[in-house]
């Protein structure tokens, strides 16, 4: 019997259908929401091109419900491949943060910097981006570093995990065969 097989095996058919359940719905849910994106940019679209040309002024909605959209379905994502650690999700929370909402402020700049010459100048964007660029590289090495390895126990935390790393390097060095 495979692994999978085993694991399903483990739950009874009212959990595994509450399971199923939770998923169609969830499922139900992003598409409802995808759709209703959708539709409402559209109409912001023709109201936007109808009324007031000059212009574009649809593209905020559209790029600020995009950020929340992308959240939604990377939150999907998430629970369909059944990413539970908290140290995992949120550190990928804190990268699609990251991306999306600095995403949004390249486009507010870009957007709003238009020089008289035509050409565009961002700048203050950057700002944001840096500094926070840095403290994602700093999550991220915390995240590489305090995780637990392969074949660690995940039930550990960090500090118990480095007590039995030194512990293990006292009794190598000092330990058996020095007595």
């Amino acid at each position: 019997m495979s692994n999978s097989k085993k694991k399903l095996n483990e739950f009874s058919d009212s959990s595994l259908r509450r399971i199923a359940k939770e998923v169609v719905l969830r499922r139900f849910v992003l598409i409802l929401h995808i759709s209703t994106y959708i539709l409402v940019n559209l109409l912001l679209f023709a109201i936007n091109y109808f009324t007031y040309p000059e212009y574009y002024w649809f593209f905020w909605p559209l790029t600020g419900w995009l950020m929340v959209l992308i959240v939604h379905i990377f939150s999907h994502i998430m629970y369909k491949r059944g990413i539970v650690d908290l140290n995992t999700v949120v550190f990928l929370y804190h990268l699609v943060f990251y991306l999306v909402i600095n995403g949004f402020l390249l486009f507010a700049n870009w957007f709003t910097s238009l020089t008289p010459t035509g050409s565009y100048k961002i700048t203050w964007a950057f700002w944001v981006i840096g500094p926070w660029g840095i403290l994602l590289i700093i999550h991220l090495i915390v995240f590489f570093y305090m995780v637990p390895k392969q074949g660690e126990s995940p039930n550990k935390n960090w500090l118990d995990r480095k007590i039995d790393e030194e512990l293990e390097r006292i009794k190598k060095n000092y330990g058996e065969g020095n007595e």
